[in-house]
């Protein structure tokens, strides 16, 4: 990625901010003159950068506590310390924010991470772990700009002068990977970098308390990296300054910082008190001089669902649908009447139909809630103030626990009557899903960023699904086989009853494939529909030609077991056009009926009502029990 070097330093909102908002009518987009904004695109929001040492996400529980003491709280991007999560995992939670984390292979000790909202998720270019001290993340901010934010957890001051200088070593090889535009560090450095000296630039004039000899380690790291000291240039009263709480209560400290390679892209660097989960330490946000040009967060359409409450007037919609579908043109190919079904029954199924969110679960008890509350209104003042929030802390934990257990009791209730069965207590009581972050080639060599996975993923499969037979000389001519036509009469056009019996037989709450056509919605649309799908169906049948989205699908793949960055441990689905799977299973229906009027009896395999157990018992029937013998030995 290109690097644009600066002359100098700029000011607040001037134009060599991508995306402040001012300039000279380019609008800080790279360049780019009036933006568009529309319907294909989200509006710009200015990035708000968050680093807290969480102490434990271990379990389950405490993801759930730290969701919801953020919600009702502005934040992007949240840089995690001491995460004590076992290994590396990129990871969509319900509520459909991003969790990565990278801890010990180990030992549930120690380790970084990222908590990055759903709004961002499409903007995130890639995600690595340099250590389970140092991770990074690339965000891109338009066409032209990216930002790289680096997560640090800094040994303390226990372990040995080595480990800290290989995290600083760590965090030079992240900042000179893959060059960005803007870079921010941000961490628990366990450092207090106190007042600045006279010779010292990057380091502000509004420190917090006194410097010790591991931060002098970091100036000399901030000196030569080209780093600011964000939270010492913005003047802030001393209990608005401190990150760190002692257990006795006494000690407070500033350890947690944010870095940065421009000192003007930062409007704001603020302790939040407000926000608490239980940690010795203090949120510390940083407020961007830059406004990001969200991706579009869905590339295919809207999944619409049933609404909960029962529609009330189930013919005005089936009404709608027989007045979109007087328009459509008669002798249309077979692709334009797919689209226009398509069209016609999203446009109205809207009205009734609500688009498929991920909505976040409601876990926790009013009187969770309540201790919660309780516990961010605490201020923190003395040893006793640290005593009674360490008990408050404690019954929070309990009662979180005790609310996940009863949530999950519920679901695996709910889910045995939804499915008749317990294979999909898994999913359903799942934290969240486990994405494909990064891949290993051929040749060895690790790929993380979007744009290279999809292009693994390409030549995977494009190599597994490739023929390598040799064309013989008759398939040369015509690659087709020849087609024996064995009786004369003609194939009769489907009917209404044929389609509707079929569509009974589809299955609902299932994912629906490019076009977002649910049997949901097929099934909702009554006579109308099935009209214009015999229509659609009959054109299919007596031109031999099929539309194009029907050969286009949607490929998800699930990971099996083994090494989670070998693809061939992944399973591949594809997720087809539900009018598509309407149409196979009319055809799979004729089928059945003219297979089994010319198979034998004796054929009892793979037949619907027969099976091979009848033959076997048969055979038991007619089987006579030999008299027994009797050896005798001298």
């Amino acid at each position: 990625m290109a690097t644009h070097k600066m002359t100098r330093p700029p000011v607040p909102g001037s134009p060599a901010i991508p995306g402040s908002g001012s300039g000279h009518g380019n609008g800080g987009a790279g360049g780019a003159k009036n933006p568009r904004v529309g319907p294909r695109y989200h509006p710009r929001r200015r990035l708000a950068l968050v680093t807290h040492n969480i102490r434990t996400l271990r379990t389950d529980e405490k993801i759930v506590e730290l969701e919801e003491e953020l919600s009702g709280f502005h934040w992007d991007i949240m840089g995690l310390s001491e995460v004590r999560r076992i290994g590396e995992d990129t990871i969509t939670l319900k509520s459909g924010n991003l969790l990565f984390y990278r801890g010990d292979d180990q030992q549930s000790r120690g380790g970084v991470g990222f908590l990055v909202h759903r709004s961002l998720i499409n903007n995130i270019v890639s995600i690595e772990s340099v250590s389970s001290r140092v991770v990074y993340l690339i965000l891109r901010i338009s066409k032209r700009y990216s930002l790289k934010v680096i997560q640090v957890y800094a040994p303390t001051s226990t372990h040995p002068d080595e480990e800290v200088e290989e995290m600083y070593e760590d965090i030079s090889r992240a900042i000179h990977t893959s060059k960005t535009y803007f870079n921010v560090v941000m961490g628990d450095f366990n450092a207090k970098l106190g007042m600045r000296s006279d010779a010292e630039l990057k380091v502000g004039k509004f420190g917090h308390g006194q410097r010790n000899l591991r931060c002098q380690r970091l100036a000399d790291f901030l000196e030569k990296e080209g780093l600011f000291a964000m939270n010492s240039f913005f003047q802030k009263p001393p209990h608005r300054k401190w990150t760190w709480l002692s257990p006795d209560g006494s000690t407070r400290n500033e350890i947690d910082f944010i870095l940065s390679t421009n000192r003007r892209m930062f409007s704001d660097i603020s302790v939040i008190n407000r926000v608490k989960t239980g940690s010795d330490h203090r949120m510390v946000r940083g407020s961007l001089n830059i406004n990001v040009q969200l991706e579009r967060r869905r590339l295919i359409k809207s999944t619409l669902r049933p609404t909960r409450v029962h529609v009330q007037n189930p013919e005005s919609f089936q009404l709608e649908l027989a007045n979109r579908f007087d328009c459509l043109k008669e002798n249309l190919a077979v692709d334009e009447l797919n689209s226009g079904l398509v069209e016609a029954v999203h446009t109205e199924g809207s009205k009734y139909f609500r688009p498929r969110r991920r909505d976040r679960p409601q876990k926790l008890s009013i009187h969770t809630l309540d201790l919660m509350a309780e516990r961010r209104s605490m201020a923190l003042q003395s040893s006793d103030d640290a005593e009674a929030y360490r008990r408050l802390n404690r019954r929070i934990w309990k009662s979180l626990r005790h609310d996940v257990r009863a949530h999950n009791t519920v679901s695996i209730k709910e889910t045995i009557e939804r499915n008749g069965g317990s294979k999909v207590f898994a999913r359903d009581l799942s934290i969240g899903q486990s994405q494909l972050s990064r891949l290993k080639t051929d040749g060895g060599r690790m790929v993380s960023t979007r744009a290279e996975v999809l292009r693994e993923i390409e030549r995977f499969y494009g190599q597994l699904y490739t023929s390598v037979a040799k064309p013989t000389a008759s398939s040369a001519e015509d690659p087709r086989a020849e087609l024996i036509r064995h009786f004369s009469d003609d194939i009769p056009d489907i009917s209404l009853c044929e389609i509707e019996m079929a569509l009974k037989q589809l299955k609902n709450n299932k994912a629906p494939g490019e076009d977002g056509i649910t049997s949901e919605l097929l099934k909702a649309g009554g006579t109308p529909i099935l009209k214009v799908l015999q229509t659609l169906f009959n054109s299919v049948l007596l031109e031999g030609s099929t539309p194009e989205a029907w050969s286009r699908s949607v490929v998800v793949l699930f990971f099996k077991k083994g090494d989670n960055t070998l693809l061939k441990n992944y399973r591949p689905i594809s997720l087809l056009s539900h009018i598509y799977k309407l149409f196979s299973r009319v055809i799979t229906n004729r089928l059945e009926h003219r297979f089994d009027d010319f198979q034998p009896p004796e054929q009892a395999g793979f037949r619907k009502g027969f099976s091979t157990i009848d033959h076997i018992h048969t055979l038991g029937k007619s089987y006579k029990k030999p008299r027994s013998i009797t050896c005798r030995f001298a």
